[in-house]
């Protein structure tokens, strides 16, 4: 089949792309749904930057290439390669980078742009092994200002594709008259909550289980609206994430799902006490990922160090800014809201 006629099959970008199609990527670009999609993602970049300076956050450049701790949590995941003789890594979080400018205090509130790697081997329409990541570090934040900051956030980047880029929108035959309903506040619930309401629905859950992607958007189809699930148990949950100090169980923690999607925003408050932090490092499930990676509590000395320094509360998030481009398109696959998809099986053009 030639490249002009994969175009034409390729047309309807909210549909399934054909895996096939990948390899003349070049070519379906030149569609105009592909541009529409492509001055779309120019408009949700430019907003959640105008947002986040008006909320006065300052925008950093972090490193990708890292040691083991540029792992979000996932060692197994990360790409690594030789670096003038050293193992290196390419990053799949800039938290750990930004935490420190925050603890300066200099700079209360700070955030990247940046690419994000995974090595994911499975070539779907749900994984990508190159995408982009926004994430926020908040100085003095906590739980609800972390939640209140990111419904707005959702709120505005809407609220501007649906003013700036309406026929684009259509185009990519996005909902139009769901979009128009988000506003805040969004709904939220907590962990214990969610499992309660699955068993009701249904589905088998049990506290500790991990929210798959079906639970996800079980509940959402319950709730019918953006929704935070927060206070997850500690066992789920990241080894610098505040655990609770009324409820040791959970960590204060949330997880943002969208209609559509599921989760696109994970966050927390970060643990400040340097005791409590390093007990959680040392017994974590993280530490032992790490250990088999062939790492040690020396990879995360220089973090560690942070918080024995004129330590703050703070709080923060990432948003898959792929995801985020999915729910507002309604696409069927995240290979259909980048313009050049990576996944285990294509990295061409």
């Amino acid at each position: 089949m030639s490249a002009l006629e994969l175009t034409t099959q390729g047309e309807n970008t909210n549909k399934l792309l054909d895996m096939s199609q990948l390899g003349n990527r070049h070519m379906l670009v030149r569609l105009p749904r592909m541009a529409a999609l492509i001055r779309l993602r120019g408009t949700l970049l430019k907003s959640i930057r105008n947002f986040m300076e008006s909320e006065d956050f300052v925008e950093v450049t972090t490193p990708t290439i890292t040691s083991l701790t540029g792992a979000c949590e996932d060692f197994s995941t990360l790409f690594s390669f030789d670096y003038f003789g050293n193992k290196a890594f390419l990053t799949q979080t800039a938290q750990l980078h930004l935490e420190p400018l925050v603890h300066s205090q200099a700079l209360r509130r700070v955030y990247s742009i940046n690419h994000s790697y995974r090595a994911e081997p499975r070539a779907d329409h749900r994984h990508l092994t190159e995408f982009v990541l926004v994430e926020p570090e908040i100085g003095f934040g906590n739980l609800q200002i972390l939640l209140d900051i990111e419904e707005r956030l959702a709120s505005h980047i809407v609220k501007t594709a649906l003013q700036t880029r309406h026929e684009e929108l259509e185009l990519l035959g996005a909902d139009i008259t769901m979009l128009e309903t988000i506003k805040p506040p969004f709904r939220r619930i907590t962990y214990a909550e969610a499992v309660e309401q699955l068993n009701k629905m249904g589905i088998a859950t049990e506290w500790g289980d991990d929210l798959d992607r079906k639970r996800e958007i079980a509940i959402l189809e319950w709730t019918q609206f953006p929704t935070f699930i927060t206070h997850y148990p500690l066992e789920l949950k990241f080894f610098n994430m505040r655990q609770n100090r009324e409820d040791g169980r959970v960590v204060n923690a949330a997880d943002l799902l969208l209609p559509g999607v599921g989760e696109v925003c994970g966050g927390a408050e970060r643990e400040e006490d340097p005791i409590r932090l390093r007990e959680r490092l040392m017994n974590s499930t993280a530490m032992k990922h790490l250990l088999a990676a062939g790492g040690s509590a020396k990879d995360y000395e220089w973090y560690l160090q942070l918080r024995e320094h004129d330590s703050i509360p703070y709080a923060g998030f990432g948003m898959g800014f792929e995801r985020l481009v999915q729910f507002i398109t309604g696409s069927e696959s995240c290979l259909n809201c980048v313009e050049y998809p990576r996944n285990s099986v294509h990295y061409m053009p």
